[in-house]
């Protein structure tokens, strides 16, 4: 596994998390850093080493430095640590450093063609948002597609229910949840989250 870390002045959030994921020898951590450390941001990074490497002696840190003021150079630099470990699934905790930072890393993990996880706690750690990033990525569907989308939950599983709500042919229906199926906007014939949010900002922009 590849473990992505942002980091600031604690490291308390990135050995929570790396922690609950279960290190193995084989695992690969990137501390991903402002190129302009101060002490405590040094402090922090190195205690996370110190206790990660005497509970997994082998493991390999990485700290790799980008220049937030550089957005699109950031991003670029970041794609490529991805692009040098596609073999490793990813997990990615953005709960430290700066947030033009973690911005930085989540644009690079969503233009990023692998699937990662992405892990976020709120500032005081009691609350915590888990994502896939396909969940962020855009996706290019039509008027069609919408339409059938909107009636999904009326159609109650039936293909030919949602070709009459739709007015469309069976074999169309039929083809285009195929389509959204692969676009993780329907599953088992009801939508997934990302296909109800994408309904609801649907009808949010006509007014409805």
């Amino acid at each position: 596994m590849l473990i992505i870390i942002t980091l600031g002045f604690t490291e308390t959030f990135a050995l929570r998390s790396v922690f609950k994921k279960g290190l193995k020898p084989m695992d690969k951590i990137i501390i991903i850093q402002p190129n302009k450390e101060d002490e405590r941001a040094i402090k922090a990074k190195n205690t996370l080493i110190d206790i990660v490497t005497k509970v997994v002696p082998n493991i390999e840190i990485i700290n790799e430095k980008v220049d937030t003021s550089d957005f699109f150079d950031s991003i670029k630099k970041i794609t490529s640590v991805l692009n040098n470990n596609k073999e490793r699934p990813i997990y990615a905790n953005l709960s430290g450093g700066m947030r033009l930072l973690i911005v930085e890393v989540l644009m690079a993990l969503t233009l990023y063609p692998e699937e990662a996880e992405v892990e976020i706690y709120s500032e005081d750690g009691s609350n915590t948002v888990t994502f896939k990033t396909d969940f962020i990525k855009p996706v290019q569907i039509d008027q069609i597609d919408r339409r059938i989308l909107s009636n999904i939950e009326n159609s109650k599983g039936s293909i030919t229910s949602l070709s009459n709500l739709s007015n469309l042919p069976k074999s169309t229906v039929w083809r285009r949840l195929k389509k959204l199926e692969e676009l993780n906007l329907v599953k088992n014939g009801n939508l997934t989250p990302k296909g109800y949010l994408i309904i609801s900002s649907s009808k949010s922009g006509n007014g409805n």
